[in-house]
This record gives structure tokens, C-alpha cells and sequence, in this order.
């Protein structure tokens, strides 16, 4: 509990880690015991990361954006997909994390499609929507979602209402589908198209065996150590990482995954 707390709270990429150990607390087996020993020992040894947020712009010029993934069938007991959700506050020299969640999802979806049209509706439901609402009082003007999908094939789907791959879905996704045509439509959202290597709610859905694209997916969330924040340089309206001196002496580092 005291682990998911902290993934809740300021820790935002062990959450899909420790979501995926929660479900198992009433059906434990051993290997779940390397798992949790193997995330605890992760935990132990990058203690030093944090995550940071700056405003270095008048708030005339910020914007809400809202990442959303999901992977397929990423939960191989049951091939279940998980729902990644991501959401900042951005600016030219501004970024502000305000909420992330990892979910899994409860129907079983046959495409990556249909996995990441229920994440999106998950997103701007339990997430963009009520945001929306907060800081429309907050600035005192009126306020949009800048949506960043990575899956085009999503995009077309909730852009014209229409999904001829789809016609298996039931009335639920059908209605799903319909009613994000509807909001995306509207004024209050509006639909980009997001790089995968840019994608932010990607550490949320999947795990990663690749140290340089794990760091690269902390960096997107605002995850950094010691090492950058030490190097950060914050003026009144920018924010610049100096590279570190060479040093002149070998250091050993030990890997802790």
C-alpha cells in the first residue's frame, strides 16, 4: 500500500507495475514474489528520481494536453488491454503534471483500434472533462484538451463516427464511439496526431527492457535524477538543462534493473 501511494502520488511510473501486483494480492503465486522483490529493489536503488513541473509563461498562453495508449491484450491471463492516461499543463517554456492513471480495462478487445478508442473514452471521461471544467474557473477563460493520439486508425474511427473493422462491437462500444464523435467535435477537444516516440501515457500501458527508451519515456512525464535536475537553469521565462562538466575521473555504475 505504501508503494501505491507513492506511484499515486509522485511516482507515476511504477503505477502500471504495482496495478498489475495489486491484483493479484488474493491469488499470490512465487513468481509473483520475484516481481515485487525486483520492483522494491528498483525502487531502493533510483531513489534520487523526482518529478518536476515549471511555469515560465503568462497563464494567457498555457494549454491542457491529454495523452492517451493503450496495449493490446497486455495482461496475458486474461488478454485484457490496459488504458494509459496522461495530462499537463504546457506552455513555449512551461509543463506541469497534473494527472495520470494506468487502468486496466474489463471487456477484451480483438484490435489495437478498439483497445485505444475505450482508453480514449476513458481518458477525457474520468480525466479531461472534469480538468476542463477546473481550469476554465482556474484562468478565468475558456479552455480545450489538445488529445494526443499516436493510432490513426483510432483517430478516423472517432473523427467520422464510422467503423466498417468494428462491426463486431457491441451496443456498449458502438455507443462508446458515438459519443466520443460527438465530444471530439465540439469545442472542447481537439483531436492531434501524436508521434509514438512522443507519446507520454505510454509507460503506463507496457513494460519496457530497453534502458534507453525507459529513460527517454521518464524524461515525457517529467521523471528526471539527480544527475538533470542538478543541471537545470530556470530564468523567468525559460528553462535550459546545462550539459555536465567531463569528468576527469572513471566511475563505476552498477545497473539496478
Amino acid at each position: 500500500m505504501k508503494i501505491m501511494w507513492v506511484a499515486r502520488f509522485c511516482w507515476p511510473q511504477i503505477q502500471r507495475a504495482t496495478n498489475s501486483l495489486a491484483r493479484f494480492v488474493s491469488k499470490w503465486e512465487k513468481i509473483h514474489d520475484k516481481k515485487l522483490h525486483r520492483l522494491v529493489c528498483w525502487t531502493h536503488h533510483n531513489r534520487d528520481l523526482k518529478m518536476i513541473g515549471f511555469i515560465g509563461d503568462d497563464p494567457s498562453v498555457l494549454e491542457l494536453d491529454m495523452y492517451t495508449d493503450a496495449d493490446l491484450a497486455s495482461d496475458r491471463s486474461d488478454m485484457k488491454s490496459t488504458s494509459g492516461v496522461f495530462a499537463c499543463l504546457v506552455g513555449p517554456h512551461s509543463f506541469f503534471p497534473l494527472s495520470h492513471s494506468s487502468k486496466k480495462q474489463t471487456c477484451v478487445s480483438l484490435s489495437t483500434t478498439e483497445a485505444e478508442t475505450i482508453a480514449m473514452l476513458y481518458g477525457l471521461k474520468n480525466i479531461g472533462l472534469p480538468m476542463l471544467c477546473l481550469w476554465d474557473k482556474m484562468l478565468g477563460r475558456r479552455m480545450w484538451i489538445n488529445l494526443r493520439q499516436d493510432n490513426q486508425s483510432t483517430m478516423m474511427v472517432v473523427l467520422t463516427g464510422k467503423y466498417p473493422s468494428l462491426r463486431h462491437c457491441s451496443r456498449t462500444h458502438g455507443l462508446d464511439i458515438a459519443w466520443l464523435c460527438y465530444v471530439i467535435l465540439s469545442d472542447d477537444v481537439h483531436l492531434t496526431d501524436c508521434i509514438t516516440d512522443k507519446m507520454a501515457a505510454d509507460i503506463f500501458t507496457k513494460a519496457f527492457t530497453v534502458k534507453p527508451k525507459w529513460e527517454q519515456v521518464l524524461l515525457l512525464i517529467g521523471i528526471v535524477g539527480d544527475d538533470i535536475l542538478a543541471n537545470l537553469r530556470f530564468t523567468a521565462n525559460n528553462v535550459t538543462i546545462t550539459p555536465p562538466a567531463p569528468s576527469t575521473t572513471k566511475s563505476s555504475s552498477s545497473s539496478s534493473s
